[in-house]
């Protein structure tokens, strides 16, 4: 449990025993096995033994999420690792968590994903990029949307106005009012001329012209 004492925090356990000295200006809750704790301006988290994780210079620090932590410098932001290793360089404008083994890093108003070792696997240049989900990961350029893959590799143009997500093996693409069907290999399913579709489900499509409704299968081919 924390507790304060005299304007500073510390931590007891469940004997009622304080857990080394009562000294931090602040101290967050345990998440993934760490803590973060504040001291005279600067952050650092410590582990469930209290001992310190990674150097105290860091002016921002937050949770560790799959383990990672995210740590500032200054204006600029990067992660460490649970020995409290940093990943990479701490020299972006935003980062978001780790999720699946890749992170969304920000520097000068685009976004790329770096690896757990802290490697850029794509380059910095995407307005807007969102998780993968069955190997691919949306990102969006210049207005347009595309798909990379677990690389970083596009996979092909960059042109669509809105992409789905894949279901059942195919996503939803739409470009000058039409809506169509793609496959994981980014092959067209059916004709470009419905004005709605829903996503596959079960080896269907749902498609719509005008006002009405019917289904295509798995080859883009109309069903009744």
């Amino acid at each position: 449990a924390k507790v304060k004492s005299e304007g500073k925090w510390g931590l007891i356990n469940t004997k009622g025993e304080e857990v080394g000295e009562i000294k931090y200006d602040w101290i967050g809750n345990f998440k993934d096995g760490f803590a973060m704790v504040v001291s005279e301006g600067y952050y650092w988290f410590i582990d469930t033994k209290r001992e310190q994780v990674g150097e105290i210079k860091y002016h921002w620090r937050g949770d560790f999420k799959d383990g990672f932590g995210k740590v500032g410098l200054g204006r600029k932001w990067g992660f460490i690792n649970t020995k409290g290793e940093e990943v990479g360089e701490i020299k972006y404008d935003k980062i978001e968590d780790f999720k699946d083994g890749f992170a969304k890093v920000k520097s000068e108003g685009k976004w790329g994903l770096i690896n757990t070792k802290g490697e850029e696997i794509t380059q910095i240049k995407y307005d807007d990029i969102v998780d993968f989900k069955d190997g691919f990961a949306k990102v969006k350029s210049e207005g347009k949307w595309g798909l990379i893959n677990t690389k970083g590799e596009e996979v092909g143009e960059i042109k669509y106005d809105w992409i789905g997500n894949f279901k059942d093996g195919f996503a939803m693409v739409v470009s000058e009012g039409y809506y169509w069907f793609i496959d994981t290999k980014r092959e067209q399913v059916g004709e470009i001329k419905y004005h709605w579709r829903g996503d596959f489900k079960d080896g269907f499509g749902k498609v719509g012209l005008g006002r009405k409704w019917g289904f295509i299968n798995t080859k883009g081919e109309e069903v009744g």
